[in-house]
């Protein structure tokens, strides 16, 4: 039987290949001590990564991938992602992208979650707080009537609701060309294998109606990519911290909006030094 070492803790993948994910995740870890009741973040990894002291120091747990590493040929690292079910330390687990940071405690959030197995987020937010019904990066999902889920934060429960899920999933990113060619039309059909798009595909397939309730006010998330911020003119580059200020004392704000959701900045470079400065020095 499945021990575990909280009720209720974060996870995300953090393996290294052109990005420094496991840095994201660090800052990700600091956000969450400064804001959370409850901050635990297991951090899974590719096996022989070193992890500096100070990152052990703030993570709850350090997890090696299990099994084989099945992005070990990946830039993105996403194949992996399926074994977050068979793997999390925890019975209740939210699931997160390494490149965010949590702005204010979602402890309310948790008995919400909690009456599902599983709850996929469908909701997104512009730093401004508007909801995004753009579908600019998601013609797939509009094109194939996909559940519009944002893998970026995922909750699930050990269950076996929960598990069909990630089993599923499983086949599906070992058989990503195959499935995404049978299920998907040609023509928005993505080239590469993607997360959002094999979950997706996954939920849809079992009913999306267990899975998905756009109803619920959480979980959601702010989404910085450039394009889904309503702003005046299209801007093509897709560097949205060249356009607007960020600050970051005891809160953070983009341009004068304080946000208050956990936030997916996107743009690596978004996390500077000066900022995971500022959080070291809040946890002293």
């Amino acid at each position: 039987m499945r021990t575990f070492k909280r009720q209720r803790g974060f996870l995300t993948f953090a393996q290294n290949g052109k990005q420094d994910y496991l840095r994201m995740a660090y800052g990700l870890a600091l956000s969450l001590r400064a804001t959370q009741a409850e901050p635990y973040l297991a951090v899974v990894v590719t096996p022989g990564t070193e992890v500096p002291d100070k990152y052990r120091q703030v993570f709850d747990e350090v997890l090696d991938v299990p099994w084989l590493d099945e992005a070990q040929e990946s830039d993105w690292k996403l194949e992996n992602e399926w074994k977050a079910y068979h793997i999390t330390p925890y019975q209740e687990t939210i699931k997160l992208d390494a490149d965010m940071l949590f702005t204010s405690d979602i402890a309310e959030w948790w008995p919400m979650l909690a009456r599902q197995d599983v709850l996929a987020c469908t909701t997104a937010e512009t730093y401004r707080g508007e909801i995004i019904d753009s579908d600019i990066y998601r013609k797939c999902f509009t094109a194939n009537a996909l559940p519009n889920i944002y893998t970026a934060m995922f909750y699930f429960r050990i269950s076996q609701r929960a598990m069909r899920v990630f089993d599923l999933a499983q086949t599906i990113f070992r058989n990503w060309q195959r499935f995404f060619g049978e299920f998907l039309e040609p023509v928005t059909r993505p080239q590469m294998v993607s997360t959002d798009v094999v979950f997706a595909l996954a939920i849809k397939l079992l009913g999306a109606d267990h899975y998905t309730f756009p109803t619920l006010p959480v979980p959601r998330f702010v989404h910085m990519k450039t394009r889904l911020q309503n702003w005046p003119d299209i801007i093509d580059d897709e560097d949205w911290t060249k356009h607007i200020q960020v600050t970051l004392t005891d809160v953070l704000k983009l341009g004068r909006h304080r946000q208050h959701l956990p936030l997916h900045y996107h743009i690596k470079s978004f996390l500077t030094d000066e900022i995971i400065e500022n959080y070291e020095r809040r946890l002293r």
